[in-house]
């Protein structure tokens, strides 16, 4: 039974199902068989294009055999398209379109067609194209109105899609046709044009795409001559923006765009508007790398490959631990005595007179504060003598000097023993 079910089954086939491209050109001609060709060999190379590999690159599309207007149209398409579908790399493809600009093949007719009318054609056409999807998606809105609330939700959800990505294709196109005008590809008027019709239109889709374009161009249009135009339009954005009939987050575009033409067009941060090569990657990570060791103490010294760092010096960097605290050693830094400077010291302390023990000022502290305030000036203007001046006497049983003040704490220092020593004495001699 189980072996009757699964040869019984069958598998669903769609319309249009995938077939690899060498199937697909079975059915073809000769000629179209060579434009699939070439058509795939334009698309591989565009899928190559990086910063890196440009030159290459452009060599190679110059290469191909593009020698009809069809096949030359076609490969403007796919130009465009995928400038449009891959905005990070407009300025690659807008290159790409500049170096292709002397491209020119003959049609039916004999005229000549250029690359670059066929390209400014597409270009514009492009533009223009957000009027069409307007009307489409007004009409597409009538059409909900007779269905149930199931199917108006399923539909709405798809018209929401389709918008997004609308806005998103609008916005690259607008980003690739900036970065064709600072390649001076397009006039100066082309550009004046375009702002003053998504100034116009007033949607929040059009005033978004106004500010990419001048955040990319603005720069560039602002000039002496072209002052009174740009006054307008800033004079026409401060009236929406007081308005207040467009949603917060293009409002605060609007502003965005106004702070950055007081600021003379220089952003405050850097826009991560295009890629990077590969040389300014590794260049960026190095210096990244050289800041995380400087916040954490353990950056080498510049230029000290033959320079000898004595620890503890100014270039000399304390070993730090993985968790980012400063290791310490045990011991301490070394450094080397000189015989001779102990020496000169000795010789110095024979020369010199050295009081050992408390000066006089300490020795008064057991008469209370009161004695040694009155004292102090006393003290100051007598000479401290020697403590030990009485054992080089002799005796060892002299008296105190006469010039030292009574101190019950020493009255049996330098004297005679007390008495006890001679009943010592007594009881010996018994």
């Amino acid at each position: 039974m189980h072996e009757q079910d699964i040869s019984e089954f069958k598998l669903k086939r769609s319309k249009n199902p995938w077939q690899r491209p060498k199937e697909k050109e079975k059915k073809l001609s000769k000629e179209e068989r060579k434009t699939a060709e070439l058509y795939r060999n334009v698309v591989a190379i565009l899928n190559k294009i990086t910063p890196q590999k440009f030159k290459i690159l452009v060599k190679q599309f110059m290469g191909l055999n593009i020698d009809t207007s069809e096949r030359l149209e076609g490969a403007v398409d796919r130009i465009v398209e995928k400038a449009i579908c891959e905005p990070m790399y407009s300025v690659a493809y807008a290159n790409l379109s500049r170096c292709l600009f002397s491209i020119k093949v003959a049609d039916a007719e004999g005229n000549d067609v250029s690359f670059r009318k066929l390209f400014m054609n597409r270009c514009q056409k492009e533009f223009e194209r957000e009027k069409e999807d307007e009307k489409a998606f007004a009409e597409k809105i009538k059409q909900l109105e007779g269905l149930s609330e199931e199917e108006k939700k399923a539909k709405k959800e798809k018209m929401d899609e389709a918008i997004a990505k609308n806005k998103k294709r609008m916005l690259a196109n607008i980003r690739f046709i900036g970065e064709l005008f600072k390649l001076r590809l397009l006039t100066e008027n082309i550009m004046h044009d375009c702002v003053f019709k998504l100034l116009r239109a007033g949607d929040e889709e059009s005033l978004e795409s106004m500010c990419m374009l001048l955040f990319i161009i603005g720069e560039d249009l602002d000039s002496d001559k072209a002052k009174p135009r740009m006054e307008q339009y800033f004079d026409q954005i401060n009236r929406i923006i007081a308005a207040k009939k467009i949603s917060s987050r293009v409002i605060f575009k609007l502003r965005d765009v106004i702070e950055l033409r007081q600021n003379k067009w220089l952003s405050r941060r850097e826009e991560n508007f295009y890629p990077k090569t590969i040389d300014r990657i590794h260049k960026e990570a190095q210096i990244e790398k050289m800041l995380e060791q400087r916040s954490t103490g353990q950056l080498p010294a510049k230029n000290n490959k033959h320079k000898k760092v004595r620890p503890g010096g100014r270039d000399y960097s304390k070993p730090t631990s993985n968790d980012g605290w400063i290791a310490t050693g045990k011991g301490g830094m070394s450094f080397p005595i000189h015989q001779n400077k102990l020496r000169n010291m000795a010789k110095r302390a024979n020369n010199e007179e050295i009081s050992v023990g408390p000066s006089g000022r300490f020795g008064q502290w057991g008469r209370g504060n009161s004695a040694g305030l009155k004292n102090s000036s006393q003290e100051q203007d007598q000479p401290q003598a020697n403590r030990f001046s009485a054992l080089s006497s002799g005796g060892g049983g002299g008296d105190m000097p006469s010039n030292r003040p009574y101190d019950p704490r020493r009255s049996n220092s330098a004297g005679s023993r007390p008495s006890s020593g001679g009943s010592r004495g007594s009881d010996k001699s018994r």
